[in-house]
């Protein structure tokens, strides 16, 4: 496949105009497939208006009580189904947001769970898979289970660990195990898509096994500066993946690339966005916190992490960490039923506490629309023009939140 070369893209002064136009500049088809290319900064912005607001509050039915944001997925007619960190139950609501049924439990019978781990669909029949142990129930459209699948493969936490989604018509998504890396190298995974039966599988991108800081002799930190590419996601019914990519230490381009069941490529297009240099004082301050939370670490301790201890505990921070010239463009995505990719940019260069600004990408390739979220919420899933988030009240308590989508200034 030989890509385009795609156009250049003006040089921009930054404005206190939304920050989506200091990033996203152009944008460039590739020859194969084609897609239609526009420029961004002339697809549309849009905004939100809240209509719908569920949990923000202390006395809370059972079913909105959550330890953290919850995990958000929609099924093709639009209901939505809330996953909790803190309790094996999923909650399915309406496309309106009542409480129709729980599903799942705690325990480890069919269909229920002591952690609930990774969830999705494969079609319309809900999946989901527990932590701990080794196995995915699946549940029909009325939430009743339909069998527990033990895992096949490698397990799923330890070395050589391999991750199994369920896909639509019997496919599965397979992620790693690690691959062999050489010296000063981080080893990376294959992500595949295959038969449930692991018989085969066609690789459609390689993955980061880790992209926290690691200490050489010790172990992983979840100290993180950036987000390392590619990023991946699944359709929300399991009918294919979308994998996002860009040059780490030359972020300007941005790929993304649509593969179906069959793992074939089914659609390329290309993003074009302005570097942003990472700061030194950026760079320093992130290096100084690594080095204080190994520390931290050592002294709770000690016979183990403390014994230790680099000689140059700095060089070991830096060494162990992915560290670029400049910001990724790219935080994280969804996909919508509609084939829209949602792309959560990183305009905010690492302010956590900035408000998220998205661009939408249509299935052929083409950026339908920009948009900002409101401060301190995520956008989670969109089915049509309405889009479910999460965010946290000043009290620290985890809501969701459903917004209507509008023209700018609408």
């Amino acid at each position: 496949m030989n890509p385009a070369t795609p156009p250049a893209c003006p040089e921009v002064a930054p404005t206190s105009v939304r920050r989506a136009a200091i990033l996203a500049l152009c944008v460039a088809p590739l020859a194969t497939p084609s897609a239609h290319g526009q420029d961004l900064a002339n697809a549309p912005v849009r905004e939100v208006r809240e209509i719908l607001r569920l949990g923000d509050a202390v006395d809370v039915p059972d079913w909105l009580t959550f330890a953290a944001e919850p995990r958000l997925m929609l099924d093709a007619s639009g209901r939505l189904f809330a996953v909790p960190g803190n309790d094996p139950r999923i909650r399915a609501l309406s496309a309106d947001g009542q409480f129709i049924r729980y599903i799942g439990n705690r325990g480890t019978g069919p269909g229920e769970f002591s952690y609930l781990y990774r969830t999705g669909f494969a079609g319309d029949t809900l999946w989901a898979q527990d932590m701990f142990a080794a196995r995915t129930s699946f549940f029909d459209t009325a939430g009743a289970h339909i069998r527990t699948d033990a895992n096949t493969g490698q397990p799923e936490m330890g070395s050589g660990y391999a991750m199994k989604r369920p896909l639509a018509d019997g496919r599965q998504l397979v992620v790693g195990p690690a691959g062999e890396a050489a010296d000063g190298q981080r080893s990376r995974m294959a992500v595949a898509i295959g038969p449930r039966d692991g018989s085969r599988s066609d690789t459609v991108a390689f993955v980061l096994e880790s992209t926290t800081m690691e200490i050489e002799g010790v172990g992983s930190f979840a100290h993180r500066l950036v987000a390392a590419p590619p990023i991946y996601g699944r359709l929300p019914d399991g009918s294919g993946v979308v994998v996002v990519d860009w040059g780490i230490d030359l972020p300007d381009r941005v790929t993304v690339r649509r593969y179906g069941l069959d793992g074939r490529l089914t659609t390329e297009s290309a993003l074009g966005f302005a570097l942003r240099e990472i700061p030194a004082d950026v760079r320093e301050a992130y290096i100084e916190e690594g080095i204080a939370m190994f520390r931290r670490t050592a002294e709770s301790l000690p016979e183990t992490v403390g014994r230790q201890v680099p000689a140059n505990l700095r060089a070991a921070v830096i060494r162990g960490s992915i560290i670029p010239d400049y910001y990724p463009p790219v935080q994280s995505l969804f996909v919508t039923h509609e084939g829209r990719v949602w792309l959560r940019l990183d305009s905010a260069g690492g302010d956590d506490d900035a408000a998220d600004e998205w661009v939408v990408v249509g299935p052929d390739g083409t950026p339908e629309f920009r948009i900002g979220a409101p401060p301190g919420v995520t956008f989670k899933a969109a089915h049509g023009d309405r889009v479910w988030g999460t965010g946290k009240t000043e009290m620290d308590i985890p809501y969701i939140v459903l917004y209507e989508l509008a023209p700018s200034g609408g």
